[in-house]
C-alpha cells in the first residue's frame, strides 16, 4: 500500500529529491569549453519520469539555460550518473515526475 500524501508535502519532497538528484549529478559535470571560453553559464532544468520500481524512463529538458551546449551537456549528465539516488521513503513504489535544477556556473579565478 502506498501511503497517501498532501499535495504540499509530496511537492516539498519532490523539489528536495530533486535537490538530492541534482547534488548526485553534479559530480558528472564536464562544463563544455566552447562554453567555458566564451563565459556562458545558466540553469539547465530536467525533468525525470521515474517508475514506481525506481528506474528513470524518460529524461526531457524542461528548461534551457540559454545555451544548446549546456542543455546537451546537463542531459548528458543525467545519463553517466545512472544509477540515481533512490527516492524518499514516502514518495517510493509510485510514478514520479522529478524537476532537477543542473546550475553551469564559472568559478570566479
Amino acid at each position: 500500500v502506498v501511503p497517501k500524501l498532501d499535495g504540499a508535502h509530496e511537492n516539498q519532497l519532490l523539489a528536495t529529491y530533486g535537490q538530492s538528484i541534482s547534488k548526485e549529478i553534479k559530480r558528472f559535470q564536464k562544463y563544455p569549453a566552447p562554453a567555458q571560453r566564451r563565459g556562458w553559464q545558466g540553469t539547465a532544468e530536467i525533468l525525470l519520469k521515474i517508475a514506481a520500481d525506481g528506474k528513470v524512463t524518460a529524461i526531457t529538458l524542461a528548461k534551457s539555460s540559454g545555451y544548446a551546449v549546456l542543455d546537451e551537456e546537463a542531459l548528458g549528465m543525467v545519463r553517466r550518473a545512472s544509477p540515481l539516488p533512490q527516492a524518499p521513503a514516502d514518495l517510493r513504489g509510485r510514478a514520479l515526475v522529478v524537476s532537477v535544477p543542473i546550475v553551469f556556473r564559472l568559478q570566479d579565478s
